[in-house]
């Protein structure tokens, strides 16, 4: 594993932390809301942005390993948010072809993937019981993560390097 992959792995965990931290201190505040639901899914934007430029330096234990730790961090259902976003990380990973032809088409794709997994997130909490978000805060989230999701790509571009890869961009 090459120090660019090693960098780029602790920077996604350390985001983590960071953001689980800020939450956590937010949530102390007298503010009687699920503060997590306000906020973009910052973490899910670099994994699909990375997993679309070079699937090699994130693999799928990685992308499993740092979503089980928003769980704990977030008080969520430990495992849910693991299993979903693995899986968004697998499907975009195989057809990441088709997601990267540009960056309308690869912006489009990372918001209605994460609608599926948010929608399909809140589906099984109402199937178990368990008490869900408001659909109003899930589309906020929703929204804030696909207006920063640009932002995203531009920091991965400019801190890292990081591209699309020969076989995926097109001559314009």
């Amino acid at each position: 594993m090459d120090e660019r992959s090693q960098l780029l792995r602790a920077t996604l965990i350390a985001i983590c932390v960071l953001a689980g931290f800020t939450i956590v201190l937010l949530s102390m505040t007298p503010i009687s809301s699920p503060i997590a639901e306000y906020y973009p899914n910052v973490l899910f934007a670099f994994c699909f942005a990375i997993l679309i430029r070079d699937p090699d330096v994130l693999p799928i234990w990685t992308v499993t390993t740092i979503f089980l730790l928003r769980d704990f961090v977030f008080f969520e259902p430990i495992g849910l948010s693991a299993f979903l976003f693995s899986i968004a990380a697998i499907v975009t990973r195989d057809k990441r072809k088709l997601f990267g032809e540009n960056l309308l088409r690869e912006w489009a794709s990372f918001t209605l993937i994460l609608s599926a997994v948010m929608i399909l997130k809140s589906l099984i909490l109402w199937i178990l019981g368990t008490s869900i978000s408001d659909q109003y805060l899930i589309l906020r989230s929703i929204t804030a993560s696909a207006l920063v999701y640009p932002i995203v790509v531009g920091m991965l571009w400019g801190l890292f390097g990081i591209e699309r890869p020969l076989s995926v961009q097109k001559a314009y």
